[in-house]
């Protein structure tokens, strides 16, 4: 999924997968997240994440999971003001 600017530049994108199998099958993965240096707080990545969460709903999604290294204070900040956890 990704956010695309007027000029048609690709501005940021997040990636996921759904989990196979029955015990799996209401589990996603966030992979990666990406936002172009340029436009960073510009609300990029508060879009697309929205966007995929939005999507992950409308699929019955229960569990969206991400891992994020404790340094990286933005966005976690960010992560947990879209609703994530940490476990």
């Amino acid at each position: 999924m990704g956010g695309i600017g007027p000029d048609g530049r690709l501005l940021g994108a997040v990636g996921y997968f759904r989990f196979d199998g029955l015990a799996l099958a209401h589990r996603g993965q966030i992979w990666g997240m990406i936002v172009d240096h340029a436009a960073r707080g510009q609300g990029i990545a508060r879009a697309v994440l929205g966007a995929l969460i939005d999507h992950a709903r409308t699929t019955g999604l229960g569990q969206l999971h991400l891992g994020v290294g404790t340094y990286n204070r933005a966005a976690i900040g960010l992560y947990e003001r879209l609703g994530f956890v940490r476990y």
